[in-house]
């Protein structure tokens, strides 16, 4: 506790790619062309060091760097053929929220979120990603001409932490790959399976000392001895979360990226209208904004015993918004 954000900020991130039969069936692009983008805001010391200040372990209120690095380089430069790419991208950001998409506003497609291949692949223009959050697009270059060039953007912000990096075509490239109409076409969840349902509010707690409030989840900072909900394995459970945290100041102190450790989940709705498409595939992270209700459906299985569920934000997770659930 009070060390993640600190630990996180100060080094590399790095991740792993997971890929199972289905998708090694599927003719998507591969090797040179199956890139991971590992988005993070950063600020610096004179001497090039990682500038901690805003976000020290005695803050609860992280801001945003002055600086984007993907794969650890400030606002890279990647040269790409004319040709399909697939792109892997986590946002390892403590605080940042992005909505990524293209300076040309060209379409990208998703085949995947979180927990992997959506069943059928999205066209879009844009899309959101909270800290911890992954997405992977398809991106491509084939209509661009040589020499030029495409930026990856977030409509979030503007200036310098408005662009992310920069894409430029630079040779022609053969290519054999396709984005099949079914991608991972799996059973889905739904409300009827559900044995019951489960409200979490996210909402900070006063305290008479130095920061004058915790970040809680029903009322409670966390204590690992505590048990927040015991869940039978193998039921399906609807969980509702609800962030009542309002008044406190820019919008990343109240915003509330909550990660289900365990499980993957199916987004429902949020307040009660259907979730954005990008969205829609087996998660175990979502973004609830302020006063938003969001409710997402998971069977807890295949294994049992304790596991947390947290807000990403780590400035919130490092000021004790973590529960500890348990399957028995």
């Amino acid at each position: 506790m009070e060390r993640t954000g600190l630990n996180v900020y100060m080094g590399l991130s790095g991740l792993y790619v997971i890929e199972d039969e289905v998708d090694d069936a599927l003719p998507l692009p591969k090797g040179d062309f199956d890139v991971p983008l590992i988005i993070q805001d950063r600020s610096f010391n004179p001497d090039g060091s990682f500038a901690f200040s805003n976000n020290d372990p005695a803050n609860v209120f992280a801001e945003n760097g002055v600086a984007i690095l993907v794969n650890g380089v400030p606002w890279p430069r990647f040269q790409v053929a004319a040709r399909k790419y697939r792109f892997r991208i986590l946002n390892a950001s403590s605080t940042t929220t992005y909505r990524l998409g293209l300076s040309s506003r060209k379409s990208m497609v998703q085949i995947a979120t979180d927990g992997g291949l959506l069943d059928r692949p999205i066209s879009m223009q844009s899309f959101d990603l909270a800290p911890a959050e992954r997405a992977e697009v398809v991106i491509d270059f084939a209509g661009l001409a040589l020499g030029s060039s495409v930026d990856l953007e977030n409509a979030l912000d503007s200036g310098d932490l408005g662009r992310v990096m920069r894409f430029q075509v630079v040779r022609a490239a053969s290519d054999d790959s396709q984005i099949p109409a079914v991608l991972d076409p799996t059973e889905p969840l739904t409300e009827s399976m559900a044995t019951a349902t489960r409200t979490f509010v996210f909402k900070p707690v006063p305290r008479p000392s130095f920061p004058p409030f915790r970040f809680a989840i029903n009322g409670q900072i966390f204590d690992p001895s505590r048990i927040e909900a015991r869940v039978p394995e193998g039921e399906v459970e609807i969980w509702q979360f609800e962030n009542r945290t309002i008044g406190l100041g820019p919008v990343a102190a109240q915003e509330h990226p909550v990660h289900v450790h365990l499980v993957n989940f199916l987004v429902l709705d949020r307040d009660g209208r259907p979730p954005q498409a990008y969205e829609r595939g087996w998660k175990d992270t979502v973004l609830v904004g302020v006063g938003q209700i969001v409710r997402v459906i998971a069977r807890f299985a295949p294994f049992s015993g304790k596991y947390v569920m947290h807000c990403h934000n780590l400035a919130h997770e490092d000021h004790s918004m973590m529960a500890t659930f348990e399957v028995v």
